[in-house]
């Protein structure tokens, strides 16, 4: 039985972790040619884009997205069926707030010198990112939630990303304005295709019976833990932002996409555990939870060791690929990876978590690591530039995974 689970794990995560690895060098191969053809400065407003859009769509997006994995995976088809433009309505409502978010940051960076582009230009081109994003990430959770991860894994990044590289290498970009505009055009393009293709996925109507939770309580424990969560893996770079140049921000995103590197394998498993999770746990199969935890966490433990050994010893040259300038990111990356080993070891924890309805003891190790967060942030950032900020990620984080893995052995693995 744990043997032929093994087997038909390992072969379902084996195509999300392709499209995961090809999502990735997609991402670093768009971020190397954009870091030759804009300067330093204009680099680092490029991922100050990029770090905007995260943080206004876990606004817009209101929990939504993760509650529709749950919700998909446990209940029954003819409730999915009728619940979907339900959700939708919803959550067009709902972004209408990306236009008030928007503003707030427009404010907020008021005194931010803009060049290559103007400040209306940029604002605006940031709202239409945001909105098609957020449509994005929805649809790709409900792929998610129908058990089509590699669906989920295509609209995570991948789409979007091949039609960027695509432009770009067509139309020679050098300049800050265009690259916006293409960035902006290739997300809503995904965007379009998204939906499409969920209206065809509509699912039939079956009378299987299924538990029932109430969705929208859900999806405001996911939306807290989502902004929470946000502010743990990047309010220190957005704190950053406010203290540092845009040239040494530039290299901090490089850094930060590089510890990202080792999560490629979480994301690919997550993509797969989060609906058996709901599943199994709905329907009372507490063994096969048990099971899938224990195998998914020994995978990633071996990913970890392996982690380690790659950016001791190549950190430096990894990040000389984009040039002589991001080597001064070394120990920042470094210390990065240490958080980023806690997550790997802790497994899908926090996903088991809100897989079975303990997404307020989620909220609650979200809340108290924010609080650390900012804490640390207000002094290592300040006094620490770059080093700060990764040394309060790496605290933050691992923080966050190591309660999240005491909580998912003490209220869901040992009790039951």
């Amino acid at each position: 039985m744990t043997q032929l689970l093994s087997n038909n794990f390992l072969s379902q995560i084996r195509l999300p972790l392709l499209l995961k690895l090809l999502t990735t060098a997609l991402g670093f191969l768009v971020n190397w040619y954009f870091a030759q053809k804009l300067s330093t400065d204009d680099f680092g407003l490029f991922a100050l884009f990029q770090l905007l859009i995260l943080f206004i769509v876990a606004i817009s997006k209101c929990g939504l997205d993760q509650a529709a994995v749950r919700f998909i995976a446990s209940q029954q088809q003819a409730d999915i069926a009728r619940f979907l433009p339900r959700v939708y309505a919803v959550f067009f409502t709902c972004i209408s707030i990306t236009v008030v978010t928007t503003g707030l940051f427009c404010h907020f960076y008021s005194l931010l010198s803009i060049s290559g582009i103007s400040t209306f230009q940029f604002w605006t081109l940031l709202h239409i990112a945001s909105f098609a994003t957020a449509i994005i990430n929805l649809n790709a959770c409900i792929f998610k939630g129908l058990s089509k991860p590699s669906l989920f894994t295509t609209f995570s990044g991948f789409a979007s990303l091949c039609i960027l590289l695509f432009g770009a290498t067509i139309m020679h970009l050098s300049t800050l304005t265009l690259v916006l505009y293409l960035v902006t055009s290739a997300l809503c393009i995904t965007a379009i295709t998204s939906l499409f293709i969920v209206i065809k996925l509509r699912p039939p109507s079956t009378t299987t019976p299924q538990p029932r939770y109430s969705f929208w309580i859900s999806a405001k424990a996911f939306w807290i833990s989502g902004l929470v969560y946000l502010v743990v893996q990047q309010g220190s770079q957005l704190y950053l932002s406010t203290q540092v140049s845009l040239s040494q921000l530039g290299v901090y995103a490089i850094v930060t996409k590089l510890a990202m590197l080792p999560s490629i394998f979480l994301f690919a498993l997550n993509s797969v555990t989060a609906a058996k999770f709901a599943k199994s746990y709905s329907q009372h199969r507490l063994d096969e939870v048990k099971q899938l935890f224990s195998l998914s966490q020994s995978t990633s433990i071996f990913v970890a060791a392996i982690t380690i050994l790659l950016f001791y010893f190549y950190s430096e040259y990894l990040l000389g690929i984009f040039g002589e300038d991001y080597k001064q990111g070394e120990l920042w990356l470094l210390v990065l990876i240490a958080g980023q080993v806690i997550n790997l070891i802790t497994g899908p924890a926090i996903t088991l978590l809100t897989m079975s309805g303990q997404e307020k003891t989620y909220q609650n190790i979200s809340i108290f690591t924010a609080a650390i967060t900012v804490i640390l942030a207000m002094h290592l950032i300040t006094n620490h530039g770059p080093l700060g900020a990764a040394i309060t990620t790496a605290i933050a984080m691992s923080t966050q995974n190591l309660l999240g893995y005491y909580f998912a052995r003490y209220k869901i693995l040992r009790n039951h």
